[in-house]
C-alpha cells in the first residue's frame, strides 16, 4: 500500500510541475504601418503589447533613428496604443518599439519601419510610404537619419522630440490575439491530458493492489 501511495504522489508532483512550466509567462509587442492624417508631415504609429499575465504592465518606447522620442506604459495585462509623430521636414526616418515587461523584467523589440515622407504641396497632407526591416538600428542616407545611432535617452528637459503621445489609442492586432488564445488553449489541453494520465495510472495501481490483496 505504501508503494501505491508513494507512486501516486510522485506522478502527481511530476504532472503539477509540468503544468507550472507550461503556464510560463508570455508577452509580445508589435508595430503597425504608419497611418496618414490630414496634416502636413504628420502620421500615427500604433503598437499592440499583450501579455498572458493579468498583472503585467508593459513599458513601450518609440525610437526614431535609434533615439527614444516617446514612452507609454500599458494597463495591466497589456493594451494597444498610438503615437502621433510630426517630422520637421520631408525625408526618410526609421522607427521601432522597444518594450519591457514589469512581470519578469524581460525586453523585446519590434521590427523597424522605414518611413518616407513627401509633401507634394506645402501645407497640404503629406504622402507617407513604408518598408519593414528586421534591423534594429538603421540609417537611410538622408540628413534626417543618424547612421547607426542607438541613444536611449530623452532630452535633458524631459521633452519628447518630434512626437506627441496619444495613450490608449485603439488598434486591432488579430494575429497577436489569436496567438495568445492558441497558447491558452494549448495549456488547457496539456492540463487535461496530464489529469487523465494521473487518473489512469492511479486506477491501474489501485486495481493491482486489490488483486494482490485477494491473492494473499
Amino acid at each position: 500500500m505504501k508503494r501505491l501511495i508513494v507512486a501516486t504522489l510522485f506522478i502527481m508532483a511530476f504532472v503539477l510541475s509540468s503544468s507550472t512550466a507550461l503556464a510560463a509567462h508570455y508577452w509580445q509587442i508589435t508595430i503597425s504601418d504608419p497611418t496618414t492624417t490630414d496634416q502636413t508631415r504628420t502620421f500615427n504609429l500604433d503598437y499592440a503589447a499583450l501579455s498572458t499575465s493579468k498583472e503585467d504592465k508593459i513599458t513601450v518606447k518609440l525610437l526614431q533613428d535609434g533615439s527614444i522620442i516617446g514612452t507609454q506604459t500599458t494597463i495591466a495585462g497589456g493594451d494597444s496604443g498610438s503615437f502621433a509623430i510630426v517630422v520637421p521636414s520631408d525625408g526618410t526616418f526609421a522607427y521601432r518599439f522597444d518594450a519591457s515587461s514589469t512581470d519578469d523584467g524581460s525586453s523585446k523589440s519590434t521590427s523597424t519601419k522605414v518611413v518616407s515622407v513627401v509633401t507634394p504641396v506645402e501645407g497640404q497632407p503629406s504622402e507617407v510610404t513604408t518598408t519593414t526591416t528586421d534591423q534594429l538600428n538603421i540609417g537611410a542616407g538622408t540628413d534626417n537619419i543618424n547612421q547607426g545611432v542607438n541613444n536611449d535617452e530623452e532630452t535633458d528637459s524631459g521633452e519628447v522630440r518630434g512626437v506627441t503621445d496619444e495613450p490608449g489609442g485603439a488598434v486591432s492586432d488579430e494575429a497577436a490575439v489569436d496567438e495568445k488564445s492558441n497558447d491558452s488553449g494549448s495549456n488547457t489541453l496539456q492540463y487535461a491530458i496530464g489529469a487523465i494520465v494521473v487518473l489512469g495510472i492511479g486506477w491501474y495501481l489501485y486495481t493491482y493492489y486489490k488483486a494482490s490483496k485477494i491473492q494473499e
